[in-house]
């Protein structure tokens, strides 16, 4: 829906994008109009492990919000950094990108969230108008 800061065709998900542009976690708002912002939806099959990486930056946080989460919740997790967790319905999950994470499904199910990316809340709002000016 957001690749890069810039919007893609969104007909089918007007309703998720008004969602997501009034969105605010900490005073932080949706990334658009910089390079580093995206949101999409991330479905992981059963029994996929996604393998430990890291986001570009630690200027923004990633939001996971679950859409279809698998029954056996135990048997599909993200580990960021030294801690693991589990997705809950109806419950936002925020970090850290930039840290090391992984995911694993290895439930019998396909795990789908909406992914949207907001601004780091420590950032000045000088500095998200610097980097929207000059996207990375």
């Amino acid at each position: 829906m957001i690749k890069e800061g810039v919007k893609q065709e969104t007909k089918l998900f007007e309703n998720t994008i008004k969602f997501l542009t009034s969105f605010t976690y900490q005073s932080s708002k949706l990334i658009t109009d910089c390079s580093i912002g995206y949101t999409y939806f991330s479905t992981i099959e059963p029994k996929t492990h996604i393998l430990p990486h890291c986001g570009p930056c630690n200027l923004k946080l990633r939001v996971h919000l679950p859409i279809s989460l698998p029954q056996d919740d135990s048997a599909c997790w993200i580990s960021v950094g030294n801690e693991r967790k589990t997705w809950k319905e109806g419950e936002m999950m925020v970090f850290d990108d930039s840290f090391v994470h992984e995911v694993k499904n290895d439930s019998s199910e396909e795990r789908v969230v909406l992914v949207f990316d907001i601004w780091h809340p420590d950032l000045f709002p000088s500095e998200i108008e610097q980097l929207q000016q000059f996207p990375l």
